[in-house]
């Protein structure tokens, strides 16, 4: 029989038993969740079965097998748990941002710059100022694209964050894994890329968007890393060189003192010594262009990296194109034109610059035989180097009636 109070007591208990087994699960389940193991596959077929995962925008890091791994982004293909909530947004949108590096990277090495650059401009908003591995694939890859549409300012630019990155890379992988194809690993500079400009769109912007300090937040690319910078030692100083050098292509005034800083900043190493030679015997005064072309001249014997002979040439031209002596302007001309006989294929865009220079150069010294045959060669061996735009390049001047057929012979000076 049963108590008439028994009842209302059995369905209290009831109710706190049936709470009791509901939400003891539910604890359980929320605990799994947190310790649930994340599935890593990556796109050479690996698995990875993560105990913990530490997402960063440089890597994603990782236990498993009980120890720690680290990958870039660009190598993980996808990220699964038996749980949503164990991987959160954050980590799914830098796994996607991986993806999409990871199709950026197959695109370019199929020779789809066009399509990969997209891809690359999208992960470098993201990835600017960080350092690490994925950081370093945006900035090269994305150097690639630019280099490849001659978009030099905006190479720049991609080029000063990826020496950034190499600069902090650990001794056990000095280049964050990634293959430079286009930077010099020694002096860390980009061969296709030195501060040497001429009167253009690429020059304009280059000079016209670092005339606002805001934008210029690249370091030192020359640099092992931000604490060996010595004291006092101004910012930027390869940045600033490049601008120098491009403001003098456009005639635009420039900070003299600031020049002198950044070179003597820039000296330090290795790389950017050769920058602020380059730069000092194009713009310097006298006696620094003077001083720059001894010290280039010793590159011009270079067995290796005939890219840094090439630099050196055409910097030494141009600054001998700058004195006022006749016979020094003539060796200028002959300076200019060594470049395109014996190293024509080791810098064609330079080679390019360096026939428009002794081209106009002839021009000026009243030497028309000499300027149009220069500039028969620039148009037949580079019709379509940007530098032939530049007025008195794209087309002849002077017609070849005017001048006596008899005296005209190849390579007349």
């Amino acid at each position: 029989m049963i108590h008439p109070q028994g009842a209302p007591w059995f369905r209290r208990s009831a109710a706190v038993f049936l709470i009791m087994t509901t939400l003891t699960p539910m604890s359980v389940l929320a605990q799994d969740e947190t310790q649930a193991t994340v599935v890593v596959r990556t796109w050479t077929g690996e698995r990875f079965e993560a105990s913990s995962i530490e997402p960063s925008i440089a890597v994603l890091s990782f236990q498993a097998a009980g120890s720690t791994r680290t990958l870039p982004w660009r190598q993980i293909r996808s990220l699964e748990s038996e749980y949503e909530r164990t991987i959160t947004d954050g980590t799914r949108s830098l796994a996607a941002m991986g993806r999409d590096i990871w199709r950026a990277t197959t695109r370019l090495d199929r020779g789809d710059s066009f399509g990969a650059e997209p891809l690359f401009e999208s992960a470098f908003e993201r990835t600017r100022g960080n350092v690490g591995p994925t950081p370093a694939a945006v900035a090269e890859g994305l150097l690639r694209c630019r280099l490849r549409r001659d978009a030099r300012a905006a190479a720049i630019d991609a080029w000063l964050e990826l020496a950034a990155n190499l600069a902090s890379a650990p001794a056990s992988d000095p280049d964050w894994g990634i293959r430079l194809t286009a930077v010099d690993r020694r002096t860390r500079l980009v061969p296709s890329l030195p501060p040497i400009w001429f009167d253009s769109l690429p020059a304009r912007a280059f000079a016209d968007a670092l005339a606002n300090p805001t934008l210029d937040q690249s370091r030192d690319p020359t640099a092992p890393s931000s604490r060996d910078n010595r004291p006092g030692e101004p910012p930027h100083a390869i940045r600033t060189l490049y601008r120098a050098a491009a403001r003098h292509a456009l005639g635009d005034p420039i900070d003299a003192d600031a020049v002198s800083r950044a070179a003597e900043a820039a000296s330090h190493r290795e790389g950017g010594r050769l920058v602020a030679q380059t730069v000092l015997a194009q713009i310097g005064g006298a006696e620094a262009r003077a001083a720059a072309r001894e010290a280039l001249s010793r590159e011009l014997d270079t067995r290796e990296d005939r890219w840094r002979a090439v630099w050196a040439a055409l910097a030494i031209g141009r600054s001998l194109l700058r004195e006022p002596d006749p016979a020094d302007q003539r060796r200028g001309i002959l300076t200019l034109l060594s470049i395109h006989a014996s190293d024509a294929d080791a810098a064609p865009y330079l080679t390019g610059i360096a026939l428009a220079d002794a081209a106009l150069a002839a021009e000026r010294i009243g030497d028309l035989n000499a300027a149009d045959t220069i500039r028969a060669d620039l148009a037949r061996s580079y019709p379509n180097h940007p530098v032939r735009r530049l007025p008195g390049l794209a087309h002849r001047q002077t017609p070849w009636s005017s001048h006596d057929q008899s005296s005209r012979s190849p390579g007349a000076s």
